[in-house]
């Protein structure tokens, strides 16, 4: 869904605020990098997909460089 508001889950509290904000961290960060969210998440915790994702978006998930700014929208 890339360049598309996605929604996101309805849940409430603390925990729900937490994870929307987390949701909507992932997605600015999909879609600087050209992914869709679920490719990423994937990607930071799986070494194969990790490699694969760096290969087709030219960027690697993993580094502190990439994904902090892109995290924040910076």
């Amino acid at each position: 869904m890339q360049g598309k508001d996605r929604q996101l889950p309805d849940t409430g509290g603390i925990t729900g605020a937490l994870q929307d904000i987390s949701l909507s961290a992932l997605d600015r960060a999909a879609c600087t990098f050209g992914s869709s969210r679920e490719e990423l998440l994937l990607a930071l915790f799986n070494d194969r997909l990790q490699h694969k994702f760096e290969e087709e978006h030219h960027v690697n998930p993993r580094s502190v460089l990439s994904l902090g700014p892109a995290l924040l929208g910076l």
